[in-house]
Order: C-alpha cells, then structure tokens, then sequence
C-alpha cells in the first residue's frame, strides 16, 4: 500500500472524529448508554480475505502487502475485539490502551479542535467521541460477536478483516513493539 491509502484512511478516522466531537459538543450531554450485560465473543477462523473481495471493487486493501501469519492475526484480533469490548463497555481506558500510539495521535490532533476535549487525552477524546451511537450494531452482543477472518500485513502496518454477524468490516492496525493496536477509532464496513 502506498502513502496515499493510508493517508486517506487517517483522514477519514479524523473526520468520523471530528463530526462525533461536534455532535457530542452540541447536544452537551454525558453518555447516556448503559453499560452493556453481555457481549458477543471472537473467532479466529483465519480462512483469508479472498471472501472479501468484491466484483469490480476498488479490492486495494484485500491485496494489501501480503497475508499474515496466523499468530499475527489472533494478536491482532484480540486487541480489536478488545477494543470493540471496552468500547461497548464505556471502558474508555482501556479502550486506549489497545490504541496504537498512531490512534493517540489521531485523538491528541481531534482534541485539539473541540474545547471540551483539549488537551484532555485519548480517555476524555475517546468518551466524547462516543457519547453519539452505538459503534456498530444496536446491541453490545452484535458490536462485539466477532468472526476474524484474515490480516493483510505490510511491515508494521496492517488490515484485520472480519464479521460482526454477517457484516464484513475491515480495521486498521498498526504493531509497536511487538504488539497490535487499533490504528483508527472503529472499523469500517468493507464495500
């Protein structure tokens, strides 16, 4: 992959956070969800990411750099659906703690814009951020029953694809001494 895809995909994260940031400012409420009671649980399946290719898509980050092995893949999987879980959860913490210092970065940069989050790091962003919808599903179990099905790798830098029911998504990830990370604030449907 080049420069380019991963730059768009850092600008779309920033965006999706931007406009989270500006409805959360706007409507000037805590979160109001509750804490969820049972969540979905993870399946590494690893058949690949041939499955994810579409017909006459664009199909650049199913052919990213090359397929990992299966050990990277269940590293990777289980910070994602971690992710996933504490996101759900409202376990802001530890939602950071399986961000990449890429995330931090991209959360430190959206702070910056809404004086409610500034200077206030990955937790306090992060919290804003979500005080909109529900991530992915409309229930804890559906945002977090997840089926990973491959990790497209180039060096340190990676593509987990996935199920959540039978919604394909794919998630930026990004490996930092020798442990995966989530690289963007959620994944994003595979289309």
């Amino acid at each position: 992959m080049n420069a380019r895809h991963k730059g768009i995909g850092t600008i779309a994260a920033l965006s999706a956070l931007l406009l989270s940031l500006a409805v959360a400012a706007c409507s000037g409420s805590e979160n109001s969800h509750e804490p969820a009671t049972r969540t979905g649980q993870l399946r590494i399946r690893g058949e690949g990411v041939e499955r994810f290719r579409k017909p006459g898509g664009d199909n650049s980050l199913q052919g990213y750099g090359h397929e990992a092995s299966r050990a990277d893949l269940a590293r990777a999987a289980r910070a994602v659906h971690g992710y996933l879980v504490a996101w759900v959860e409202e376990d802001w913490p530890s939602a950071c703690s399986l961000g990449s210092s890429e995330l931090h970065q991209v959360l430190e940069r959206a702070s910056e814009l809404s004086p409610e989050t500034r200077g206030q790091g990955c937790v306090k962003t992060i919290r804003e951020v979500a005080s909109g919808e529900p991530p992915l599903a409309k229930t804890a179990y559906e945002a977090t029953d997840m089926k990973a099905e491959g990790l497209r790798q180039e060096g340190n830098f990676g593509y987990l694809f996935f199920y959540l029911g039978k919604t394909a998504y794919q998630q930026e990830v990004f490996r930092e001494d020798g442990r995966w990370g989530v690289k963007a604030p959620l994944p994003s449907p595979v289309e």
